[in-house]
């Protein structure tokens, strides 16, 4: 298991932060697609709430996704999966995502904590997908960021 944490301080309120990352319907208006993320092909409800299930596209894996934790506007988490199969399971992939959101004197200071979790095959592959998986948050952490302070 690999833990990797981000921070980015944006300048809106946590009300604001929360309900741009609750907002899967409106991902795409404010983040490009990238090999990771393409967009969310199937949302049981949005804007989501605890125990939302979602289907994540991206270009090399269908992440199946839940909404675990769900506390506005302060935490929300995601845990997605994606099992790797050729006749039978291979390997699997669980990727939990939380967002801890903290009002400081210039905003917000979002907190991006990822959880990676490899088993079968692609343990020996983790750091490779690790090394895909930190620029990826980033990047995320900058398109928020930039989208919702251009809309100040």
């Amino acid at each position: 298991m690999t833990q990797l944490h981000f921070e980015k301080t944006i300048s809106r309120s946590p009300a604001d932060v929360f309900a741009l990352i609750a907002d899967f319907n409106g991902y795409s208006r404010w983040l490009d697609p990238s090999k990771l993320f393409d967009h969310l092909m199937e949302i049981s409800e949005n804007p989501v709430k605890l125990g939302t299930k979602y289907v994540d596209r991206g270009k090399s894996s269908t992440m199946y996704g839940e909404v675990t934790d769900y506390e506005p506007p302060t935490v929300i988490t995601f845990r997605q999966r994606t099992a790797y199969k050729v006749g039978v399971t291979l390997g699997s992939l669980t990727v939990i995502i939380q967002y801890t959101l903290k009002s400081v004197p210039a905003g917000t200071l979002v907190m991006r904590d990822t959880t990676i979790k490899a088993g079968g095959f692609l343990w020996p592959v983790k750091a490779m997908l690790v090394n895909r998986i930190r620029p990826e948050n980033e990047r995320i952490l900058q398109a928020m960021k930039h989208a919702l302070e251009a809309s100040s």
